[in-house]
């Protein structure tokens, strides 16, 4: 029987001191498998990324946080198809590099820092050889260059994946007190600016005081824009608010945020998140991510990592953007 899931329905949900929500953490099986999907809706165009991750928990330091382990274990899929475009290929292949990924994550549940920086570093010195065998071409030495000047930098790369709309929504500091009221407002901000500064929201958290009929904790999100950019400073992906500096008839960015997170009653492990993101731009911005868990597969997976290339392809002119590579240019400065 599982145990995480043996409650009754309208039960109380169990807080521990002042009304706190804590991971509780079984180091012999706590490892999550998750279906994630991605929507991005840019006025009338939507495209969607879809894949599979485990997240495993691997131990405690103390006194400063804990390390999880996240670990692709399917394809990449836009569009429900494999990446055919050239300009996919190579942001999906340059990508690669990060997984697996080591993370450093407070106590609260919040992302800090990548902690197997050093494996990622060499892995893409191999990575960079095998794409530079297979891709040639201006762009893809673009793509590379800029790796390189990403994974060069610890810092640079902490910041990066910290702007990772899987890693920034699941590592969320949901793990603290929600005071009597079972409820607190609180900033927070989300990477819809590209490769600017995230988009700050104030946010209003509130636990459902029963669980649900699914047996859950229901943890609910909502809120507004609080940023002091213009919609205009955000399509143009500043980092500050210069166009409003200069035209004092601009407002600040209109946009709304909502997320419903189901929590395992005992452990509090996140079974599913569902949230939504819109901003009102000249092409109005909606982004949707689902992450629903799923059985473990115990069937092992192909690898995959084509680590034989058997051709060459010609990347000499910048191609279309698509969402694999418009999410790797946000991360990594394209």
């Amino acid at each position: 029987m599982d145990v995480e899931n043996n409650f009754e329905p309208n039960k109380k949900v169990s807080f521990s001191n002042s009304f706190s929500l804590l991971l509780k953490l079984a180091p012999a099986n706590f490892k999550r498998s998750y279906g994630y999907l991605l929507t991005v809706k840019d006025g009338e165009h939507e495209n969607t990324l879809k894949y599979e991750v485990d997240i495993t928990y691997i131990k405690t330091i103390p006194e400063k946080a804990r390390l999880f382990e996240l670990k692709r274990t399917s394809k990449v899929y836009i569009n429900d198809m494999e990446p055919d475009l050239l300009i996919d290929q190579l942001a999906y292949e340059a990508g690669s590099v990060i997984y697996p990924l080591v993370v450093e994550i407070d106590f609260d549940g919040k992302f800090l820092a990548i902690h197997n920086y050093e494996e990622i570093k060499n892995r893409w010195q191999v990575k960079r050889k095998q794409i530079t065998s297979y891709f040639t071409g201006e762009e893809a030495e673009k793509y590379c260059k800029l790796m390189d000047k990403t994974i060069a930098s610890e810092s640079k790369l902490n910041w990066s994946l910290a702007k990772d709309y899987l890693i920034s929504t699941y590592f969320s500091p949901i793990y603290k007190s929600y005071t009597s009221k079972l409820e607190i407002t609180e900033p927070n901000a989300f990477p819809l600016a590209g490769k600017a500064q995230p988009v700050a929201f104030q946010i209003t958290q509130q636990v459902q005081e029963n669980l649900n009929e699914l047996n859950a904790i229901e943890l609910w999100h909502g809120g507004v824009t609080s940023d002091e950019r213009s919609a205009l400073d955000v399509e143009q992906e500043q980092d500050f608010p210069l166009n409003r500096g200069v035209d004092e008839s601009l407002n600040a960015v209109e946009g709304q945020y909502t997320a419903r997170y189901l929590l395992h009653a005992n452990t509090k492990a996140i079974r599913s998140i569902n949230a939504e993101w819109k901003l009102s731009l000249r092409m109005p911005l909606i982004i949707t991510l689902s992450l629903y868990e799923t059985q473990p597969n115990n069937t092992p997976t192909q690898s995959q990592n084509n680590d034989s290339y058997n051709s060459l392809l010609l990347l000499d002119k910048e191609e279309p953007t698509t969402l694999l590579g418009s999410i790797w240019k946000s991360l990594f400065g394209g």
